[in-house]
């Protein structure tokens, strides 16, 4: 029987995928080449719709149930918070 994806993992998984589509360059450097034909936004606007995101993704993270996840996953969770806090 196969398992459902857990909500923090959805989640992590659409951060990683904003994560590099807003820094393509990061993305490239390791390895994740859907973004190489793109260069970052640096533009007001860009800017802009960066923190936008940032601030969506991290009140979307508030929500996650993490006490039904386990320690590895509840690490990685607070992992990609802290980089959303740092941009």
């Amino acid at each position: 029987m196969t398992q459902c994806p857990s909500a923090a993992s959805v989640w992590l998984d659409e951060f990683f995928a904003s994560y590099y589509a807003s820094n393509p360059v990061t993305a490239t450097f390791i390895g994740a080449h859907e973004w190489d034909h793109l260069l970052p936004d640096y533009s007001e606007a860009g800017v802009e719709a960066a923190k936008a995101r940032v601030e969506d993704r991290l009140r979307e993270s508030a929500s996650l149930p993490v006490d039904t996840i386990d320690s590895i996953e509840h690490l990685d969770l607070r992992l990609a918070q802290g980089a959303l806090r740092i941009q």
